[in-house]
């Protein structure tokens, strides 16, 4: 149902209205999906289940990895305090509106390089120009397989974390112990889609690997895996997901 009302809408209206007034649209959706069997824990609301493989919120639009990302945001703040200073690069517009009502105190800045989130900074994540030690936390969630001098990226995130500061990191993994898949002589957006999943990915990461090249950074590495729980259903969370926890 959700995803015949978008590809209708998408169809009769011009997309930039779509974009401007989607969340009005989301909540002329949501009662299609109403129920009590799960709850979105970024709106807050009460469904009867999610839509796609993504598992999206049809009433924010929030996906399964930004669920989780704010209960372990969540657990992270109220063990340093809520005056912790976070910079979150490319968030999604559900995740930063929700960041920043739950936790005021919060000194809570956002980058996007390229311009397709709404962010007040637009940071080169290779050469960022921030003064060392500037935050406690950092979120890199789907933005390492976006850069082709991807260890450069990773020296800065640890130059800019103060020491004790830690991050979240996440990307697409091609598995768990392989090798990543990664050919710099792929250059089309025809090609990258082709070999990496999407038109401006520059490589598909494996777990083993990434984790490797964070360590060669500087970072104490931990992946956080997650077996499936009532909690996970609940919340429609991805069963099996991984994050990465880096600190410095």
């Amino acid at each position: 149902m959700y995803n015949l009302l978008k590809n209708t809408l998408k169809r009769l209206v011009p997309n930039d209205f779509i974009q401007k007034n989607e969340r009005m649209l989301r909540n002329l959706a949501y009662p299609f999906f109403r129920g009590a069997a799960h709850r979105c824990n970024i709106c807050e609301a009460q469904l009867r289940g999610f839509v796609g493989e993504q598992r999206i919120c049809p009433r924010c639009g929030s996906l399964a990895r930004g669920r989780r990302l704010f209960t372990l945001l969540s657990d992270e703040i109220e063990r340093r305090g809520p005056k912790t200073k976070v910079l979150h690069l490319s968030p999604a517009s559900y995740f930063r509106d929700k960041i920043i009502t739950t936790y005021p105190e919060l000194t809570y800045h956002t980058s996007d390089y390229v311009g397709e989130f709404d962010a007040e900074n637009s940071f080169d994540l290779r050469d960022t120009r921030l003064n060392d030690d500037s935050y406690d936390l950092v979120i890199c969630y789907h933005i390492l397989e976006h850069i082709v001098e991807d260890r450069q990226a990773m020296n800065e995130l640890y130059r800019i974390l103060r020491p004790g500061g830690s991050g979240f990191i996440q990307t697409p993994y091609c598995s768990v112990d392989g090798s990543s898949l990664e050919d710099y002589s792929i250059t089309t957006p025809e090609g990258r889609l082709e070999h990496f999943g999407q038109d401006d990915h520059v490589r598909i990461y494996s777990v083993r690997d990434l984790t490797e090249r964070l360590s060669s950074a500087g970072f104490g590495v931990e992946v956080l895996a997650f077996p499936s729980d009532p909690k996970t259903e609940q919340l429609g969370f991805k069963e099996g997901e991984r994050v990465i926890l880096v600190e410095k």
